[in-house]
């Protein structure tokens, strides 16, 4: 952060009935005394420097936060919090004046007082010391960059120490009832859980609370309601759920000590928000979806529920898929939470005020909740990609231990619990793919085993999907004239493929690559290095590769062409890009993170043809000539934008409903979509022993 530093001969600064000392970064009138708090005193330092000039919000930006990015909420409550702090009963006039559209000034005439006992008005060239924004920026970069790489020195020094062991783990199913268990939450004391539960067969969901002191259940259903728990009052026996009726989603506040468990309507709500908490009566902390226009991008909020008045505290940026709020820390006022990126999730916390916001550590594997530990100072998840239970010390700032579970069972979402037992549910998921007939409007299972498939594509004589084993590792199966159809064809941590019919090649894409494979005999034709993580990647043409990465310096997804002849790629202008593909005559369409769907010219132009509808689970999309297909993981809409139809079709919804979409495809030479789906099954909640 830029910093304002006023000479070691400067004494004060006074200000209409104020006087600040740099020194201890206090104000005082003569009747009070307020100590600044770091961010409120560089930003009362930042006036007096400019204070002949109006100050725009990017300055603050830029010079106060330094950053790219500050969210106006942010900006709001800084200004807000100084202008309460510069009014006292002495000083009531105006200190920092707004000017409509433009920015803030401060509004009185700031004096300097000297240890040599001189005092004068602000003279230009004795003006506080603040770095030019290029300047800062250089230094700053250059400081961050030596900061960053003692970090990475350290963490990679904390990481070789850490203590990884081997943890037999002794299971108890805890419910015989045949059905999907699911969102677990933990009661802060850990005598109670909150968990959903939908019975075999059945289509909606009821929450049960289970004491497990003496092992007593309640259970709270409503017909054709699903309901599942999203989090306790840290207080009380309050227990926050979500009510979800035909796509209108609720929150509702339970009092499980009043015999009629008396309810109260708390908040509309998003589907897919996870986690909340609340930290008082009359406080929430939870996830909120819609950040920036954006449906999938969500941001954490905390909410007065009487007055309905909220704010966030934290700002992802519009590259990543947002925060989900994980846990509070009432001791010491802190807020974790995850920040989900392309390619991994960072662990974050900050203050209440959302001013402090810290990255913890960096995972491949998402983490869902987490458990504090008192008595050592941390907190740990659990990885469900490596079966662990992870540790992470706040006080050393790194991980201090990893176990792995000897089990029996391989679990979904797990809690870590302060007398060596983990509650846990196994896994409820399969990934299968279907087909869909746009004409008949049906469904057919096209790959569906035991084990998990994805995406399945057709070009012409080739049919291929990929397949993951129950050991984690990822197979290509591959049918076609001259294929090898018996050596599996192993392909590592893949994350997209793509065929090409006329040149018999595959092509690859992993989190720092893509590679370009014969068909026939599966030998590296080409192999490109990506500097930014990448998500996507197609053939456009049999020598021309498209795609999509994530581009950290702009804050944004970019997409590119990349010439597998001329080994060059070329970026493509397509602003807040999310999905595109190419569409005819060198245009493009696409979707921006905002959901409105546009057609790039080769001109330049561009053109809005639609705007798509609220995500359920997730979005994907296929194009089929002038047709555009979305899903939002329950439904199928089709835009025909050529012909001038913006509205949306909606051509099926008769999804089971334990099943979901992750992504679409169109099935080259036929009137069908392949989908990519979850379907959630019948599994295990279990109360398991550990033998630490």
């Amino acid at each position: 952060m830029n910093e304002v530093s006023f000479s070691r001969k400067v004494r004060e600064v006074r200000f209409g009935e104020w006087v600040l000392d740099p020194k201890s970064q206090r104000i005082f009138d003569g009747e009070v005394s307020r100590e600044l708090e770091p961010l409120i005193f560089k930003l009362l330092c930042y006036f007096i420097v400019n204070h002949e000039s109006v100050v725009t919000r990017q300055d603050l930006v830029e010079s106060v936060w330094c950053q790219r990015y500050v969210d106006d909420n942010a900006i709001n409550r800084a200004m807000s919090e100084l202008r309460k702090i510069l009014r006292s009963n002495k000083q009531q006039g105006i200190v920092v004046k707004t000017h409509y559209s433009k920015g803030y000034s401060f509004f009185l005439e700031p004096e300097i007082v000297y240890f040599e006992n001189t005092s004068e008005s602000y003279p230009h060239d004795s003006t506080p010391k603040i770095f030019p924004p290029r300047t800062a920026f250089i230094f700053y970069f250059v400081l961050a960059m030596l900061i960053t790489s003692l970090i990475f020195v350290f963490i990679s020094f904390k990481t070789r120490d850490v203590d990884v062991r081997e943890v037999s783990v002794d299971e108890k199913t805890i419910s015989w009832l045949e059905g999907s268990y699911n969102s677990i939450i933990i009661h802060p004391s850990e005598r109670f859980i909150a968990f959903e539960f939908t019975p075999e067969g059945e289509g909606f969901s009821s929450v049960i609370v289970r004491d497990l002191v003496t092992n007593q259940e309640n259970k709270l259903s409503h017909q054709g309601i699903n309901l599942s728990p999203s989090g306790w009052s840290l207080k009380s026996s309050e227990l926050f759920v979500k009510k979800i009726r035909n796509s209108q989603c609720e929150i509702w506040k339970v009092d499980l000590e009043d015999k009629e468990k008396s309810q109260k309507f708390i908040m509309n709500c998003d589907e897919r928000q996870r986690v909340m908490a609340g930290i008082s009566d009359e406080t929430i902390i939870y996830s909120k979806f819609g950040y920036r226009n954006n449906n999938n991008l969500s941001t954490v909020m905390i909410r007065n529920i009487k007055s309905g008045d909220e704010y966030q505290i934290t700002s992802p940026s519009l590259s990543s898929f947002g925060d989900n709020f994980l846990y509070f820390d009432e001791l010491g006022k802190k807020v974790y939470f995850e920040r989900v990126q392309f390619g991994f999730t960072e662990l974050m916390v900050t203050d209440i005020e959302g001013t402090e916001v810290t990255s913890l550590y960096k995972t491949e594997g998402r983490i869902w909740r987490v458990s504090y530990d008192k008595e050592n100072d941390s907190i740990s998840w659990f990885d469900n990609i490596n079966q662990a239970i992870v540790y992470f010390s706040l006080n050393k700032f790194s991980l201090s231990k990893v176990e792995k579970l000897d089990k029996k069972s391989a679990y979904s979402l797990a809690y870590n619990l302060s007398n060596n037992k983990i509650i846990a549910v196994s896994v409820p998921y399969s990934f299968d793919i279907y087909d869909f007939d746009l004409q008949e409007r049906k469904f057919s299972p096209l790959y569906v085993s035991s084990e998990d498939e994805f995406k399945a594509i057709y070009k012409g004589e080739f049919n291929a999907y990929l397949k993951k084993h129950s050991n984690g590792s990822k197979e290509l199966i591959l049918t076609g004239s001259g294929v090898d159809g018996e050596e599996p064809w192993m392909v590592g941590n893949i994350l997209d493929f793509d065929l090409a019919e006329k040149s018999k090649t595959a092509l690859f894409l992993y989190k720092d690559s893509f590679k370009v494979y014969d068909l026939i005999t599966r030998e590296l034709r080409a192999e490109v290095t990506l500097k930014n993580y990448p998500i996507s990647i197609g053939f456009k043409s049999e020598n021309v590769v498209f795609g999509l990465i994530k581009n950290d310096k702009l804050r944004q997804n970019q997409a590119f062409l990349y010439d597998l002849n001329a080994m060059k790629m070329i970026l493509l202008p397509l602003d807040k890009v999310s999905w595109f593909a190419p569409y005819k005559n060198g245009s493009y369409i696409y979707v921006d993170v905002e959901g409105s769907v546009w057609v790039k010219e080769s001109d330049g132009s561009t053109k809005n043809v639609a705007n798509i509808t609220k995500s359920y689970f997730i979005d994907s999309f296929a194009l089929r000539e002038g047709e555009l297909f979305h899903s939002d993981g329950k439904n199928i809409f089709k835009y025909r934008f050529e012909l001038g139809d913006f509205k949306p079709e909606l051509i099926t919804s008769e999804l089971p409903n334990n099943m979901f979409i992750n992504d679409i495809y169109i099935l080259q030479g036929s009137s069908k979509l392949v989908l990519d789906t979850v379907s959630v099954s019948s599994n295990s909640l279990i109360y398991a022993d550990t033998n630490r």
